[in-house]
């Protein structure tokens, strides 16, 4: 999942290279990764100008904090209301 994005730019797979080692990796609690996978989505949407391919790649950070959790959605859907959630 990190992958497909990070090859846009060798900034962008230092961040990637980061969630992966520390968020996914890491022993952090469901809230904490919650949190981290938001800011990653909003670093992803922002980043890429909102552009349509990297926008499915904010989505799924942005639905994996709200997987870990659940209070992650009102914040989602105010701050990032065109992207999906499921």
């Amino acid at each position: 999942m990190i992958w497909e994005y990070a090859r846009s730019s060798p900034v962008d797979a230092r961040v990637m290279r980061f969630v992966q080692r520390y968020v996914e990796a890491g022993d952090l609690t469901k809230r904490e990764k919650a949190q981290y996978y938001f800011a990653v989505a909003l670093y992803i949407y922002e980043a890429t100008g909102r552009n349509e391919k990297h926008r499915a790649q904010a989505a799924k950070y942005l639905n994996e904090a709200v997987r870990f959790h659940t209070s992650m959605e009102d914040l989602a859907k105010a701050i990032l209301p065109d992207l999906e959630l499921k």
